[in-house]
């Protein structure tokens, strides 16, 4: 019994280290459609958290509460537009950090810059302070 207890353990622990899954064996039926959201706001980098747990950016939104970001699919073009206002195409995840715990975190897919109509730089309205606090 005791054996089976410590085998039990050292699978839960070990099959998430290296990517083994229900879904991995299950083969093309367990492809997970997410539904694409689209999130509006300024797009800034230089965040950090406990533990060094986070993305290092947030999309800073007018009347909302700022969101992590994972730009890792579009890098260079974060990169590119960082500190304007912008449209984030992606999907919802939710993380599980050691020190915050879960974390809800838009997974980007697409970024595109908002054009204003008035022609002035939108890097002169996009003066919104880089300090946040993180929670769960």
């Amino acid at each position: 019994m005791k054996r089976a207890k410590r085998l039990l353990t050292w699978v839960v622990v070990l099959c998430p280290l290296i990517g083994w899954s229900a879904q991995a064996f299950a083969g093309d039926a367990a492809v997970q459609v997410r539904p694409q959201k689209h999130l509006v706001g300024v797009l800034q980098s230089g965040f950090s958290a406990i533990g060094g747990e986070t993305t290092g950016w947030m999309l800073v939104r007018a009347r909302a509460r700022a969101v992590e970001v994972d730009i890792s699919a579009c890098s260079a073009r974060a990169q590119a537009v960082e500190g304007l206002r912008v449209i984030v195409s992606g999907y919802w995840e939710t993380r599980c950090y050691v020190e915050r715990g879960p974390v809800r975190v838009f997974v980007a897919k697409r970024i595109k810059l908002i054009r204003h109509a008035t022609g002035h730089d939108p890097r002169a309205s996009a003066s919104t302070p880089r300090i946040a606090i993180l929670t769960a």
